[in-house]
């Protein structure tokens, strides 16, 4: 059975409750067994607690559940937050005087405008190289 679009009304009854993964909302398509029957969820933006409707007119709540995950403690949430964007970019990146530099190419300076990222002119040269050692990464969390 597909089920393949959400319902905007509140406060109708479900007819059940499908558990997904992180992966099932992500993707918004994937394959789920509620009471010994298989369904197949193709639903763009896909939240924990939605409600959506199969092909038969079955309603259901849509549940995330609980997986494991890696917890690690940071002390500085914000830079984390920037790493992680400047990852996601491939960027290469020098460290100088405790700032970051990396080139200012539209698509990361759109992503990290919330942050007040700044245009300067600066000789750059990139000084940190992939894979970053062990030793660096444990730096960064106990700073």
């Amino acid at each position: 059975m597909r089920v393949t679009k959400k319902d905007n009304e509140e406060g109708r009854s479900v007819d059940g409750i499908i558990d997904v993964g992180w992966e099932c909302l992500d993707s918004g398509k994937c394959r789920v067994k509620v009471m010994e029957e298989v369904l197949f969820i193709d639903v763009k933006d896909l939240r924990d607690g939605d409600i959506v409707i199969a092909e038969d007119g079955r309603r259901f709540r849509v549940r995330l559940k609980e997986e494991e995950v890696i917890s690690l403690p940071i002390r500085d949430e914000l830079s984390f937050t920037l790493g992680y964007i400047i990852g996601n970019f491939h960027s290469r990146v020098m460290i100088k005087e405790r700032k970051v530099y990396a080139m200012a190419v539209p698509t990361l300076m759109e992503r990290l405008s919330e942050f007040n990222a700044q245009k300067v002119k600066t000789k750059f040269m990139p000084n940190i190289e992939l894979p970053i050692p062990y030793s660096v990464v444990l730096d960064f969390g106990q700073r």
